[in-house]
């Protein structure tokens, strides 16, 4: 991770995200979303397509 203090900038770099899976129905298809802790937006909601 890179600091405001060693990289010489003064914006915080450090970002989190909450990645989340989910099925629909038992056998129905996996989802996911991708969303910033810091600021709580989405970016992704998708279906996924297994390979197996």
């Amino acid at each position: 991770m890179t600091t405001a203090a060693t990289s010489g900038s003064t914006a915080n770099t450090y970002r989190s995200y909450l990645v989340r899976f989910w099925q629909s129905k038992e056998q129905g298809c996996w989802r996911a979303s991708v969303q910033c802790v810091q600021t709580g937006n989405t970016w992704a909601k998708t279906k996924l397509r297994i390979v197996r």
